[in-house]
This record gives C-alpha cells, sequence and structure tokens, in this order.
C-alpha cells in the first residue's frame, strides 16, 4: 500500500503543497547549491561563484550516487567538479561536510516554512475571535468528563482555543534563535561558520551543533503542541456537532458516502494529526543520541520523522470558515 504521504489521493489531505514544496527534493538541493556558492563568495573566489551557478543538475542525477553513498552531497561534489575547469576543483566543498550542507539547507527552508506558520497561525486566531463577535454572553453547557455542570459564555469556551495559539506564536519567535543556525564546522565540528552564517542570514552558534540537535527536537515539541492545541479544537467541534446536542453548525466540512449529512470529516482529520505527530516526538527524542562528534545513524532518524512532522501540522492551519 502506497504512503498516506505519497499517494495521489491522499496526499492533499495530510500535507499542504505551500509547505511540503519547501521540504523537497528540488527546493533542498536547490538551498544545496545555494550554500556552496555562498561559500565560494566567502572563499573570495568569484570565478567558482559563476562556475557553480551555470551547473545544470537535477535531484535525479543525483540518485545513483547516493544509493551508493547514502547521502546525496558526494554525488552532487561529483556532478559540480565534472562541469566546472579542473583549476577550481578544490574549491567545491572545501572545509564542508556533507552535514554541514544539509542541515543548511534544511534551516533555509524552516525560515521559510516559519513564515507560512506565523502568517496561518495568525489567520487562525483571526477566525476564531470572529467566531463570537456579538456573542460575549450568549451561553454553552460548561462539561465536565462529559457531564453538563455549568453554563459558560462563548467567549470563555473560546479562549481556551485561541489562548494556546497567542502561546504559539511567542514561543516559535523566542526558538528561532536556536533553530536558524549556520552548519558549517567541518568533519569534527570545529571549524566557524561565521562569514557564511553573514551572508546568509542566519545565526552562528558558539559551537557546532554537529551533535546537539536540541533545536531541532524543540522544534519537534512546537509541532507537536501545535497539532495538540488543533486536536483539541477538532475534538470539540466533533462533541459539539454531535446528533441531539447541536452545539455548533458547520459549514462545508465534507461528507460522507453513507452519512450525507456528516461535516466533521475535517475536524475529525485534526484529532487524526495530533496522534500522528505525538507520536513521531519520541523519535525525535531518540535522534538527540549521537555518539561523539557525530552519528550517522541518529541524523538519518532525525531525517526520517522531522519533514513528515512539519507537513502533517501543516493541514491543521488551513483555515476554514
Amino acid at each position: 500500500m502506497t504512503s498516506a504521504f505519497a499517494h495521489p489521493g491522499l496526499s492533499i489531505i495530510f500535507s499542504v503543497p505551500e509547505v511540503s514544496v519547501h521540504l523537497s527534493a528540488g527546493t533542498q538541493l536547490a538551498y544545496i547549491l545555494s550554500v556552496k556558492v555562498t561559500h565560494s563568495r566567502v572563499l573570495d573566489n568569484e570565478s567558482t561563484v559563476l562556475a557553480v551557478e551555470a551547473v545544470q543538475v537535477a535531484p535525479q542525477n543525483l540518485m545513483p550516487g547516493a544509493a551508493v553513498d547514502s547521502l546525496p552531497v558526494p554525488e552532487l561534489v561529483r556532478c559540480l567538479r565534472a562541469q566546472i575547469p579542473q583549476e577550481l576543483h578544490t574549491d567545491i566543498h572545501r572545509d564542508l561536510t556533507c552535514q554541514d550542507v544539509i542541515d543548511t539547507a534544511l534551516v533555509l527552508s524552516l525560515r521559510d516554512i516559519f513564515v507560512i506558520f506565523k502568517l496561518r497561525l495568525v489567520a487562525l486566531q483571526t477566525a476564531i475571535s470572529e467566531l463570537s463577535p456579538n456573542q460575549t454572553t450568549a451561553s454553552l453547557v460548561g462539561r465536565t468528563r462529559m457531564q453538563a455542570v455549568v453554563p459558560i459564555t462563548v467567549s470563555d469556551f473560546l479562549a481556551t482555543w485561541s489562548m494556546p495559539l497567542a502561546d504559539l506564536l511567542t514561543r516559535l519567535h523566542e526558538m528561532l534563535s536556536r533553530i536558524l543556525r549556520i552548519q558549517c564546522a567541518g568533519p569534527v565540528g570545529i571549524h566557524s561558520g561565521d562569514a557564511l552564517a553573514v551572508r546568509l542570514a542566519l545565526f552562528t552558534p558558539s559551537k557546532s551543533w554537529h551533535a546537539m540537535r536540541g533545536g531541532l527536537c524543540e522544534l519537534a515539541g512546537w509541532l507537536s503542541l501545535f497539532s495538540s492545541s488543533l486536536g483539541k479544537i477538532g475534538s470539540d467541534i466533533s462533541l459539539m456537532a454531535q446528533q441531539g446536542l447541536d452545539e455548533i453548525y458547520l459549514m462545508g466540512g465534507g461528507s460522507s458516502s453513507a452519512i450525507s449529512h456528516k461535516k466533521t470529516t475535517f475536524v475529525e482529520l485534526l484529532v487524526a494529526l495530533v496522534r500522528f505527530n505525538t507520536a513521531q516526538l519520541a523519535g525525535m527524542c531518540q535522534a538527540q543520541v549521537h555518539g561523539k562528534e557525530h552519528s550517522g545513524a541518529a541524523w538519518a532518524l532525525e531525517r526520517m520523522i522531522l519533514p513528515i512532522m512539519i507537513q502533517t501540522t501543516a493541514p491543521g492551519l488551513s483555515v476554514r470558515r
């Protein structure tokens, strides 16, 4: 069975193209080439810059080498050297590692993705605030353990949806300096990437984060919290929309082939996404354990999990009024 993330009929449900494109092979390759071009500028070799900018290479060109090397970068270096003059070969990849360029390319993608998440978060806050402009005193039945207790206002109820979103925006801003960091430290993480960081407008860590992946694990935790906040909204709506309660009316929301009046398909997706993302969080914590200066196994685990967590967070941000 094809993965839900690759299935032509399901991938649109479990991911958002606007976000997924930043994690695609083509975009990652473009960012890796951008890192190499910028690195050549740092080395003050304009000939190499012009040569690399003129190179023609596509993700599929890297597949045979990646199958052998377990990474696309060695084959990319070979492709670059095959298309540029011999005297420029030594500048290609000088003082860089595969992890340097792949990590930095990921960070550049994350910077773009964070902009999308921020804008959509604000849009979601706005959509929630517009639900009750004239209902500040309207009441709902407050429930504890699914049992009716006392009336509460609509505004009080919606605050439990909107306040976590404001906190998530604050957390996002606070963690940027711990995530949007250059990786340019050589094979054992002792070189400095200050000049490259300045040119790429990234933060410079006090030490290479080859074996210190706390920033990306923090991101995974943030994604999990985000999904949980959206899952809470989805769960509430599903319960309120039950026949007999009818505390909320949904416009749109999809339907069922067997139950034509069902409108809760999208909010059910929010609950599924949080269950998936929270299950992945344990794996990201496992990926923190790097032996000595670098672990290929831990790094591979991280690269398997984090993009999926990002993709499965994005659908919940598709604001539907």
